[in-house]
């Protein structure tokens, strides 16, 4: 991976634990010995309104922090119409891992518009592989945030060039809540066919 770098966009809404999965996988990929810059989007107040994280890992040295538009490898999308929001920073042939969930806006709450229809099918127009994450399949009772924030690191497990011992340490650390979620993640990703689980192609650093 020398002189070249993934880069990894998470999404959804605050009260999600976005930025913090973010911060995790960098920390993870710091603990493996790589390099690794963190950029975020704080949404105005700790629920609701877009929450954004940006990571790029490399070997070597990172040039740059950001990403950009359509130049990322991987969108990790917590919720549905932040992940459709945010699509466009996807590179064609990338992977999007997206909850199958939404969090109705304020407007869709007071009745004055409809959900978005077929978000799936909008994101596959745009990048080459999609995958819809099943939290109620996963998550059979409901888990506080940062298991279902967790999930999503089990995916990135199983893409990124950082061995388990990495993930499980960085996790074990912010609880058991991200512990769970990071082993059933795997889990779940692990299942996926073999065509959607190939390796990203990383690109310049």
């Amino acid at each position: 991976m020398s002189e070249r770098a993934y880069g990894i966009l998470l999404a959804g809404v605050g009260g999600q634990e976005a930025e913090l999965a973010g911060e995790l996988i960098a920390r993870a990929a710091i603990e493996a010995g790589l390099e690794a810059t963190l950029s975020t989007e704080r949404p105005p107040s700790r629920h609701g309104g877009s929450a954004v994280c940006r990571v790029r890992i490399a070997r070597g040295e990172i040039r740059t922090p950001f990403i950009s538009p359509g130049e990322a490898d991987l969108l990790l999308g917590l919720e549905g119409l932040e992940s459709l929001r945010r699509i466009h920073e996807v590179r064609a042939d990338g992977l999007a891992v997206v909850a199958d969930r939404i969090v109705p806006t304020p407007r869709m709450r007071a009745g004055l518009e409809e959900p978005p229809a077929d978000i799936p099918g909008r994101l596959r127009q745009a990048v080459a592989r999609v995958v819809l994450l099943p939290l109620e399949a996963i998550f059979p009772v409901p888990r506080e945030p940062a298991a279902l924030a967790g999930a999503f690191l089990g995916v990135a497990a199983c893409l990124l060039p950082i061995p388990a011992a990495a993930w499980d340490a960085t996790a074990a650390r912010e609880g058991i809540a991200w512990l769970e979620g990071l082993a059933l993640g795997r889990r779940f990703f692990e299942a996926q066919p073999e065509d959607v689980r190939c390796p990203l192609a990383p690109r310049a650093a």
